[in-house]
């Protein structure tokens, strides 16, 4: 049996490795932990949900000192920020490095209108977690249908 080489796949071929390289040029830097050094600014991953009284964010933020985040909150998002440092092992040689240091920054949208005067954060096992009251006008309101 002989095996001829298709032309035609080698362009359909080539054609998928020029596609899938720009696909890769697009791909952010913050999704990639080679492309950043230690000392390179990250986001730590959240998760957002509401209730029918507040909005809770949760934060990971392992190794962190609470006392050096910083949360601001504003009508439409609330943004964490800090910094964690890592003391290097001077002589060891690192295999690999997930371990994010340095300064962090999140601003994560609001679902909804909330009271930032009463929010409150707390943290525990390497999680920040702050509450915000929602808003009296982002409260949804039942009311019963009369029957006449």
């Amino acid at each position: 049996m002989i095996l001829m080489r298709r032309p035609i796949f080698d362009e359909d071929l080539q054609e998928m490795r020029r596609q899938l390289g720009g696909l890769l040029d697009v791909v952010p830097a913050s999704w990639t932990y080679e492309s950043a050094g230690p000392e390179t600014e990250w986001q730590p991953p959240v998760e957002v949900f509401e209730n029918a009284h507040e909005v809770v964010i949760k934060a990971a933020l392992p190794n962190v000192d609470p006392k050096q985040v910083d949360i601001t909150i504003t009508n439409d998002a609330v943004t964490i920020k800090g910094s964690t440092k890592h003391a290097a092992q001077e002589d060891s040689n690192y295999y690999r490095r997930e371990l994010r240091y340095g300064a962090f920054l999140r601003t994560v949208p609001l679902p909804t209108e909330v009271k930032g005067t009463e929010a409150t954060a707390s943290y525990s096992d390497g999680m920040l977690e702050v509450r915000l009251p929602k808003s009296d006008r982002a409260k949804n309101t039942t009311i019963k249908v009369e029957v006449k």
